[in-house]
């Protein structure tokens, strides 16, 4: 994969998304979904707070399928600014090895993490124990959470 020319078209589809932004043309919890994304695969910490406004808004306009995305723009957000991410959705591999760190274990609660569709603590860790064994990453998400 040529991933200069991936990260061409991603700031192409960026600078198109923030032209229907300023214009008022994303509107609603759709759009805002559909949005998020192309501002998660930014390159800068505007554009992961951007996408985390996004997802939330999406959220907020009533699409709670947005919930993941909503937390896992935030660990991006957080990361970009070397703090720790809380929800655990954001694996990096800064020196070598697949991790999730910085990342504050004990925020939020399980009960929390599954209010925004994210697995346990405990399911998280056999993740991350097998990506640093070799395994594919495994999602973070619960499967049909809405």
């Amino acid at each position: 994969m040529d991933w200069n020319e991936v990260g061409e078209r991603d700031r192409e589809r960026q600078a198109a998304t923030r032209k229907l932004l300023a214009e008022g043309k994303l509107q609603t919890a759709k759009d805002s979904r559909f949005a998020a994304p192309i501002f998660q695969r930014s390159t800068d910490t505007a554009g992961y707070l951007l996408a985390h406004v996004l997802a939330g808004r999406a959220v907020g306009k009533g699409d709670s399928s947005s919930r993941w995305l909503d937390a896992a723009t935030m660990g991006r957000y957080l990361h970009s600014l070397n703090q720790p991410q809380v929800f655990g959705t954001k694996f990096r591999q800064p020196e070598g090895v697949w991790a999730k760190e910085p990342f504050d274990r004990a925020q939020p609660s399980d009960a929390v993490r599954a209010t925004w569709c994210g697995i346990p603590l405990a399911e998280q860790d056999v993740i991350e124990k097998g990506v640093r064994e070799g395994k594919p990453v495994g999602g973070t998400q619960i499967r049909g959470c809405k």
